[in-house]
């Protein structure tokens, strides 16, 4: 689990959940993916992270949710922990491309509908647009008014960071999107099957033996 705020105990509250991030510059070229591929990568790193299933939907007929999930992410899943919450990816193209409040505005009445039905007790926002903790802090809060009890918006460097993090992630990522990692791939070993992860960078007698998986 990522280190996120903890709600206190009693009754529950509004949490605005921001996990840490230290400054590393690592950029898988995220602006490169159409909006399909994004979203399932998001659906995959979400899965990875917070360890619970993603349920993804179509664009046409996502009813203003790209994903959903159940529990809040700042709990382990539980049976107490099972509400509905939703998961909502912004792709954008360009490679400077920042996100504001002003531009999620017309977002705001599809999660105070969600949350009237019952859909939306927490929402997490991916996206690959620069955004900085001024702003995702506007956003929660913005996201929070509309009746979720729990935000938490993750922007281009969380994102770029969980895949260079998670082994798991960077040896799909090449695979499914086209998104080469900057310095690691999965090599397999010849005679016994064996998985290892090795540094391009290093010389080739340092996987002697091991061809790319």
């Amino acid at each position: 689990m990522p280190n996120v705020k903890n709600s206190i105990s009693g009754p529950r509250r509004p949490n605005r959940v921001r996990p840490q991030v230290q400054a590393q510059h690592v950029d898988y070229a995220l602006h490169t993916l159409g909006w399909a591929s994004f979203q399932d990568l998001c659906a995959s790193i979400f899965e990875v992270v917070f360890d619970r299933a993603v349920s993804v939907y179509s664009k046409t007929h996502d009813g203003g949710r790209d994903g959903s999930f159940k529990g809040l992410v700042s709990r382990p899943q539980s049976s107490r922990n099972s509400c509905d919450s939703t998961l909502q990816t912004k792709h954008v193209s360009r490679v400077d491309a920042s996100l504001t409040l002003a531009g999620l505005t017309p977002e705001l009445k599809k999660i105070k509908r969600l949350v009237k039905q019952g859909r939306a007790t927490g929402h997490v926002l991916m996206t690959n647009a620069v955004i900085t903790a001024t702003e995702a802090e506007k956003i929660e809060r913005a996201i929070i008014k509309e009746g979720v009890q729990e935000a938490c918006v993750l922007g281009r460097d969380w994102i770029n960071k969980k895949i260079h993090e998670h082994p798991k992630i960077r040896a799909t990522v090449p695979r499914l999107y086209g998104l080469a990692g900057p310095y690691y791939d999965m090599f397999k070993c010849n005679s016994c099957g064996e998985e290892l992860e090795v540094n391009k960078g290093d010389p080739p007698q340092n996987y002697a033996g091991y061809e790319d998986a």
